[in-house]
């Protein structure tokens, strides 16, 4: 799992972490790392790069 999490953006074999996983890592890391940390940035999307 971590290593399809790690794919690029525009892999289709990249996956995101379930609801449980990712409130598991937001709490484990105090927040360090966040949702939107697994979402490609948003001018990727606006410009198309990604999905």
């Amino acid at each position: 799992m971590v290593n399809a999490m790690r794919r690029p953006f525009a892999d289709p074999k990249r996956k995101r972490p379930g609801r449980d996983l990712l409130t598991r890592i937001v709490r484990q890391t105090g927040g360090f790392v966040r949702p939107e940390d697994f979402s490609p940035p948003v001018a990727d999307i606006l410009r198309g790069m990604a999905a």
